[in-house]
């Protein structure tokens, strides 16, 4: 390997006999250096006697697929017990490496992991794409199969997981198959730094998450330090208080302030949605906290319903009494011929007051 070239892992001997292996970075080195050789990797895996357990430590985004296979290959044939923990996130093409098939995972609280489809950059002419085209497409059965050996679900439950690019927290990834143990008494320490994202010391760009990952990011960002030390005290709110009681009263006195405005935004939402005649339903708005300007507009328009409803049956129980009225035609000496003109006029007349009613 060049001297100027950055390895990507990191190996060494443990004081109880055994290995550690830290995968921090992209798989296989930079996307846009040759930073992983195979020789060498294998080189200082072969350092390891056939027997010896392995501890890995990963913290990876992902990155080349074929060094990820390379590895798994490697740790497949390993005779030893081989474990690997999640210390941050394990992406994309690194999760290849924590389904090494016999190994044991471990996730922290706290810690990621994602899956979704292969894929590549591609130039050239049709031809040379469509040769591409086929590789990606084996390389994707490979890891469909890698992933289904690991958890034991279906090919369907693996590729619409891989199709989505499903996001899994260390509790999602363990009811999935992915990882076989949650370390709950370690909490990984993630931060967002503008458009940057930290995951346990590894930044990437917070695009790189997605909406799906923003989720579970939230989350863990707000969760308690990665290590905590035993000898230190347990800040709780009663100790809040007693040791720092300006800090309390800000944020308290900052709380009230807050609430106080979104209230007087609500009242002033309630009243540019209200109507004339429904001063009822607006007070009844405001002396609930909860009642939105939204929901105002729906109560207005029931209300309008049901008012217009009663204006229709009003307007029917009046014509069924105008059908009763005599106009002095005579309805009984007139004969058949006025009985019916009589008929036809009061069906004029209720017409034209419906007409006018509802207009």
């Amino acid at each position: 390997m060049k001297a100027d070239t950055q390895k990507f892992w990191n190996l060494a001997k443990t004081p109880t006999g055994g290995y550690s292996m830290d995968l921090f970075g992209v798989v296989g080195g930079d996307f846009f250096s040759e930073s992983f050789d195979e020789n060498d990797f294998l080189r200082d895996f072969r350092q390891i006697p056939s027997g010896s357990p392995i501890d890995i430590s990963i913290n990876s985004p992902g990155g080349s697929v074929f060094t990820a296979i390379s590895i798994v290959s490697l740790l497949r044939e390993h005779k030893g017990p081989v474990t690997i923990r999640v210390n941050g996130i394990a992406a994309s093409a690194a999760t290849m490496i924590t389904s090494t098939p016999g190994a044991k995972v471990i996730m922290p609280r706290g810690s990621l992991m994602m899956i979704h489809r292969a894929s590549c950059w591609v130039d050239g002419s049709s031809e040379e794409i469509h040769k591409k085209a086929d590789i990606l497409a084996k390389v994707e059965d490979q890891l469909v199969d890698i992933y289904m050996k690991k958890t034991g679900r279906t090919e369907k439950e693996i590729r619409d997981a891989m199709d989505a690019t499903t996001w899994f927290s260390a509790e999602e990834a363990k009811a999935f198959g992915l990882a076989d143990e949650v370390d709950e008494s370690t909490q990984i320490t993630n931060s967002i730094q503008g458009d940057t994202v930290v995951v346990n010391g590894l930044s990437m760009p917070k695009r790189f998450f997605g909406d799906s990952a923003s989720r579970l990011f939230v989350a863990a960002a707000r969760r308690a330090p990665a290590a905590v030390n035993e000898e230190e005290s347990v800040m709780d709110l009663e100790k809040l208080k007693a040791e720092h009681p300006d800090i309390v009263a800000a944020i308290r006195d900052e709380a009230i302030a807050e609430g106080r405005q979104a209230e007087r935004e609500r009242i002033k939402e309630l009243e540019q949605i209200s109507l004339p005649g429904y001063e009822a339903l607006l007070e009844k708005a405001k002396f609930q906290s909860n009642f939105t300007a939204e929901m105002l507009a729906v109560e207005i328009v029931k209300a309008q319903k049901a008012q217009a409803s009663g204006t229709s049956q009003s307007i029917k129980e009046d014509a069924d009494e105008l059908k009763d009225l005599d106009l002095g035609m005579g309805v009984e000496a007139a004969g058949s011929e006025n009985a019916e003109a009589q008929a036809k006029l009061i069906d004029e007349f209720i017409a034209a007051g419906k007409k006018a009613y509802i207009g």
